[in-house]
């Protein structure tokens, strides 16, 4: 037989051979497992042997939960290839052992088709299969979000434009206890504990977390992030109150793969930015000469409850014998109401001091506090008294100040005398421990109308009068308060240190025990830059003069006595002895009408110098300062 007949015969026997018409891909029938199987085996199946080689491209199909080129190599790039003669043909797909935990329990999805870009085969089955990828579960991820710190604190803020928040900060820890960054998208719940030790109100303390979910983002660097609790101010005095919460995993997709490593719950404390305030307040209306009611002195605290009260009074007046004294609680506060016989006429006793001190005191900001109210005879509700000091009974004296002179009219007392010769004023004072009147202390005064307030003179009472005439009109005093730090500075266990506080505004002074300012009544705010409606008194409003003196709707004849070294005031709007005077429409306002009008008309506003039509030339602020 020639080369010819035998190649004939070959193209004759191939010819007689079955032309495969249909084509399947199968899977490995099982899960396979990242990091414990290497791969998976495809099998792609034809349904007659190959009469050459065949090569069909797979596929990736879009309904796969698995990350194609992540999770395994690119599908789209591999075919699977039958060899001639054979019905079947594998191809290997690596699985890719990455570091991130893929999948709860169940598992992801690879879908592969089997395509022929020629036309010749249609599918046999379905054309594709599906293989479930099980995760290893030992990947080195973030197993756990935990706070960093056990406890967080935030403050109230009184007065502040911006809330305080709690900054806690969340590690992300892997299986092997070491920080790692996040590196898929995870949610976090975090839940309030009811916990019978916490004592902070959500909702009044703090902002409510019921559910509180938290998103991070994969692809993060940081192996760490910041969640905030937000504290909610109030005007309670309060101890350090606290909330406890706990973290848990709210990721659907890896339910289960946060897992507490420790403790996931934290505690968040609140600091309290509300401070004890002491106030006495006295009706001045009943020591006009011609009155003839009873005296009533309130002293009132910003602590809730009734008790916790004590009082003592000087010898120069009324025993506490005489006064009717009764505890009450007005708007959850408690106040303590002192009612005094009205000095009867030529008593040579006419000056009463009253100390109050509050007791009760609790949380971190809380303190003792004590105030001094001053009952005095020498006011003159009516006309010009004889004997009457330029300043209204108060004055406060600086460690750095210096000795009186002409430019230092700050510490002079000045004595007006109306039908006297001033020979015949005589000088006295009581020591700031209320101890006898001391007669020759101030001996060389005799006969001055203006004294200077220098060295060991200072603390305590300057009383002045005609020796032989003690009755109404005929005798007047000055209180000096001795400063314990000089001024921009507060007792810091002792020692004077600088104040972070700035200034206090409006005649405000800073308290040199709580280094916070002690606002005028009318005024209000960190640097008392803020007005309050008349009436209103106490660093947070929380105060009107009209529950304690029934129908006095803007303090006029109201006195406010407040722990040292501020001393006690008028009213804003109001001025004199007995504060029943009104400032000067347009020229003066505030307490004692101290303060100036810069307005570009007469429309100034007495009680807070707000102006109607506009700030003069050169002053700015509401009440243009």
């Amino acid at each position: 037989m020639d080369a010819y007949s035998v190649y004939t015969f070959t193209l004759l026997f191939v010819g007689s051979m079955a032309q495969p018409t249909q084509v399947g891909l199968t899977g490995p029938g099982a899960p396979v497992t990242e990091g414990t199987d290497p791969a998976i085996t495809l099998t792609c199946t034809l349904n007659s042997p190959a009469m050459f080689e065949l090569s069909f491209p797979l596929q990736y199909v879009s309904t796969s939960t698995t990350e194609n080129g992540f999770d395994h190599p690119d599908i789209n790039a591999r075919s699977c290839i039958v060899a001639p003669g054979n019905t079947v043909g594998t191809v290997i797909i690596p699985l890719i052992d990455d570091v991130v935990i893929d999948a709860p329990a169940g598992g992801e999805s690879l879908t592969v088709s089997i395509t022929d870009t020629r036309g010749l085969f249609t599918p046999m089955g379905a054309g594709m299969t599906t293989v479930t990828v099980l995760d290893d579960g030992v990947d080195n991820v973030p197993l756990l979000i935990t706070p960093r710190d056990l406890l967080h604190s935030a403050k109230e803020l009184a007065m502040a434009a911006t809330d305080s928040f709690a900054a806690v900060t969340l590690d992300f820890i892997d299986a092997c206890g070491d920080l790692a960054p996040l590196e898929e998208d995870i949610t976090v719940s975090v839940t309030k504990v009811n916990s019978a030790l916490d004592t902070a109100t959500a909702g009044t303390d703090f902002t409510d977390v019921t559910m509180w979910p938290i998103a991070y983002t994969a692809g993060m660097t940081e192996t760490s992030a910041l969640m905030t609790v937000r504290a909610l101010n109030d005007n309670d005095i309060e101890n350090m109150e606290t909330v406890s919460f706990v973290l848990g995993d709210m990721t659907a997709a890896v339910a289960g793969s946060i897992t507490a490593v420790g403790s996931p719950a934290f505690q968040v404390q609140f600091g309290d930015d509300d401070r004890t305030e002491l106030i006495a307040i006295q009706d001045m209306t009943p020591l006009s000469r011609r009155s003839k009611a009873d005296v009533t002195i309130w002293a009132v605290s910003s602590e809730p409850g009734g008790g916790g009260w004590d009082i003592a009074d000087s010898t120069l007046g009324h025993s506490l014998v005489d006064v009717k004294r009764k505890v009450r609680t007005i708007n959850t506060r408690s106040a303590l109401q002192l009612t005094i016989p009205r000095p009867k006429k030529n008593s040579k006793r006419r000056i009463n001091e009253f100390t109050f001190t509050r007791t009760q005191s609790f949380g971190p900001n809380a303190y003792e506090r004590t105030v001094r109210s001053y009952l005095s005879s020498t006011s003159h509700g009516e006309g010009r008294a004889p004997i009457e000091t330029d300043v209204n009974s108060i004055i406060t004296v600086y460690p750095d100040a210096q000795p009186c002179s002409t430019l230092d009219q700050a510490y002079c007392i000045t004595v007006r005398c109306t039908g006297l010769n001033r020979r015949q004023l005589r000088w006295s004072f009581i020591p700031v421990d209320g101890s006898n009147s001391d007669e020759t202390l101030l001996r060389r005064y005799n006969g001055m109308t203006r004294i200077p307030i220098t060295g060991c003179d200072r603390a305590g009472l300057y009383i002045v009068g005609r020796q032989d005439r003690r009755e109404i009109g005929w005798v007047d005093f000055v209180r000096v308060i001795q400063a314990v730090c000089p001024r921009g500075m507060y007792d810091l266990g002792g020692t004077c240190t600088s104040s972070n506080v700035g200034s206090c505004l409006n005649q405000g002074i800073l308290d040199q025990t709580l280094n916070v300012c002690t606002c005028t009544p009318g005024f209000t705010g960190t640097h008392c830059q803020l007005e309050q409606a008349p009436g209103t008194f106490g660093s947070n409003n929380q105060f009107q003069v009209r529950d304690y003196f029934r129908g006095n709707l803007n303090g006029k004849c109201i006195t406010f006595s407040y722990p040292d070294t501020f001393g006690a005031t008028c009213a804003a709007g109001f001025q004199g002895k007995d504060c029943c005077d009104q400032c000067k429409r347009g020229c003066n306002f505030g307490a004692n009408c101290a303060q100036t009008c810069h307005c570009i008309d007469s429309m100034c506003d007495p009680f807070s110098g707000r102006c109607a039509n506009g700030c003069a030339s050169g002053y700015n602020g509401f009440n243009c300062q």
